[in-house]
């Protein structure tokens, strides 16, 4: 499992010290960490908030799934239709886009073999631009032979990733405390993203758990509403 940021993607790493007590221990972004270019915000948290967010969300994940199997797989069939739902509308998008380039590719090139002809460009020009544009054009043929074939995939029958997420479910009963071994079983990442009011007495901040063959639902999008 690890924990992102929200904004840049890049890793949250864990600072510690040896005169920091367990609670004064917390996640930074490492973009913002590097450069202000990279993540112009902090995304710091707590280490002891996150890993109560996340057990507390564990918790009632691993007690819904097994009291109630038949909703929970409702829910996480739901939420990923539509998330392939998303997933193809974006492809279909880039795919027209693609073709149209394409296509107006192929009117450039009858323009510039027509302007050659006739002598309104070199030869030499004709053949800089038409090397620059066929380079385009074949790199948007592969985009869109591999999106034709993600699109076509996508009714390709797959075993639902969930089965996986309840034969974890069905060896726990009970999950006391937040140990790596749960962590590894469960959570595919965290998502951190930037505190409203960081310095006031209004701080929230919103976390995503990417749970393993389930992703995040929106039960798993959690907020804090704490004052640190």
């Amino acid at each position: 499992r690890h924990d992102v940021c929200a904004d840049c993607g890049s890793i949250m790493y864990q600072c510690r010290a040896t005169n920091f007590r367990r609670d004064q221990e917390y996640y930074l972004c490492s973009g913002y960490r590097k450069s202000r270019d990279v993540c112009g915000q902090t995304h710091s948290i707590r280490t002891v908030i996150l890993e109560e967010l996340v057990l507390q969300n564990l918790r009632e994940i691993v007690s819904f799934a097994s009291q109630r199997k038949d909703d929970f797989v409702k829910m996480v069939m739901d939420a990923d239709m539509r998330q392939r739902n998303q997933d193809l509308a974006k492809r279909q998008k880039t795919l027209a886009d693609a073709e149209k380039r394409i296509a107006e590719l192929d009117t450039i090139f009858k323009r510039l073999y027509e302007d050659t002809i006739s002598g309104k460009l070199s030869d030499e020009r004709f053949q800089k631009l038409s090397t620059d544009y066929e380079k385009e054009q074949h790199q948007l043929q592969d985009v869109a032979a591999a999106l034709r074939d993600e699109i076509e995939s996508r009714g390709t029958k797959k075993a639902p990733m969930w089965k996986r997420f309840l034969s974890v479910v069905e060896r726990y009963t009970e999950i006391p405390e937040l140990t790596p071994c749960i962590l590894h079983e469960f959570v595919e990442k965290i998502v951190v993203h930037a505190a409203s009011d960081p310095k006031g007495k209004n701080r929230t901040q919103e976390i995503d758990i990417y749970y393993k063959g389930i992703g995040a639902l929106e039960v798993s999008k959690v907020t804090s509403s704490r004052q640190e």
